[in-house]
């Protein structure tokens, strides 16, 4: 089984300044550091021997920073020679889908045969889709009809369209795709039914990144399945991400990964708004986030003061607060020996066809992230690369 790693590249420590609206100095570690840094992890990842390197599309505040994906992905085909690539995801109702063809198929002609994986999205944060001017409620909406005009754009040569959201008259993209199979690449992220029956109803694959239970995404992988089986279609294997971390001793992996696991879900709760759940409930296509959310997210102040933020902060990463804010994921964290039983426990419960690690998160220092790729590339890697991918019908 191929196993990637994937990037955030969050600049974690200037929430306080973000959240206070401090804009007229730029944050005390610089943006451009934190891209470099992600650079360099992902050149080591070449080096160590890991098969993919994968990023999110997300704007606006330190969570992560990654506005266009695929210009990042077609950066990094273009800097290695044997990664393969992954978007996870492009949030389709914020772009044209007739350009989003045309760039997965020039992307796919510079991989020229490497592995590209493509993720799809929806999006969640109405922070975002305000300043997209998306109307949020659309989202569902959009993203179906989106799709539908990139299926036809990879697969049929000329096509038009006519939509609600998107009317194009007879189009053909320029340059065709290499590949004759992209759309059979597409995995679709989902964490409601509705969106996990989406994936299964267009006939694309699921991915899984954690973001609730390990459990919930088994029992949704089971009901995505049952959908593509009633509808005719053979279970498909997911794309499955986890948290990672791997170190010498149980004590330093376990110390390391709480703190910072801690931090992304601070940086997670403040991007999304997961704090203020009832605007997920007040939004056509959403409803269920918030129920989902006030269930198992401390409730806090919707917009804090800078004056909180500080405070606020500290307190996620006390014992007392993380014990029940914090929102059990997917992870692979420990030593070697505990990293392999545990992604032995993700192959069998979930079938992946591949796998990517998040490497880096919450606040981790460079080296840390470095130092865990390392013994993980050394020991773990060589025995998730003998590992099968396993029919998806068990």
């Amino acid at each position: 089984m191929k196993f990637g790693i994937a990037h955030l590249n969050d600049n974690f420590h200037d929430w306080e300044r973000h959240l206070g609206g401090s804009f007229g100095s730029g944050p005390a570690t610089p943006d451009y550091q934190i891209m470099q840094e992600s650079f360099q992890i992902t050149d080591l990842a070449e080096k160590l021997g890991f098969d993919s390197v994968w990023s999110p599309e997300h704007h606006y505040d330190p969570y992560c920073m990654a506005p266009d994906c695929l210009q990042l992905l077609s950066y990094y085909a273009g800097r290695h020679q044997k990664l393969g690539v992954a978007s996870m995801v492009v949030v389709l109702p914020w772009h044209d889908p007739l350009r989003v063809a045309e760039e997965l198929a020039l992307l796919d002609i510079m991989m020229d045969g490497r592995d590209f994986t493509i993720g799809l999205g929806r999006g969640l944060a109405r922070y975002e889709y305000e300043r997209m001017r998306v109307p949020m409620d659309t989202s569902r909406e959009r993203f179906r009809e989106a799709f539908e005009v990139i299926k036809l754009a990879l697969t049929q040569g000329q096509f038009s369209y006519d939509g609600k959201f998107f009317q194009i008259p007879e189009t053909v993209i320029r340059p065709q795709p290499k590949s004759k199979d992209l759309i059979d690449r597409v995995y679709i992220s989902s964490v409601t039914p509705p969106s996990i029956q989406t994936a299964a109803e267009l006939g694309v694959g699921l991915m899984i990144i954690p973001q609730k239970p390990w459990d919930d995404h088994v029992s949704d992988l089971k009901y995505y399945n049952r959908v593509r089986g009633e509808g005719g279609m053979a279970p498909r294997n997911p794309v499955v991400g986890v948290f990672m971390y791997c170190a010498e001793t149980e004590d330093e992996a376990e110390e390391g990964y709480s703190k910072w696991l801690a931090g992304f879900n601070y940086s997670a709760t403040k991007h999304y708004e997961f704090d203020d759940p009832d605007h997920f409930q007040a939004t056509a296509g959403y409803e269920q986030y918030g129920a989902q959310r006030a269930d198992t997210i401390e409730q806090g102040p919707e917009r804090p003061s800078h004056e909180q933020v500080s405070e606020e902060r500290a307190k996620w990463h006390s014992d007392e607060l993380s014990d029940q804010a914090k929102i059990e994921t997917g992870s692979v964290v420990g030593t070697p020996e505990q990293c392999i039983e545990k992604l032995r426990r993700a192959q069998a419960t979930t079938t992946p066809a591949q796998m990517f690690g998040f490497v880096r998160f919450g606040g981790m220092p460079v080296e840390k992230a470095k130092r865990s790729m390392e013994l993980f590339a050394k020991e773990v890697l060589p025995e998730v690369h003998k590992m099968p991918v396993l029919d998806p019908g068990l």
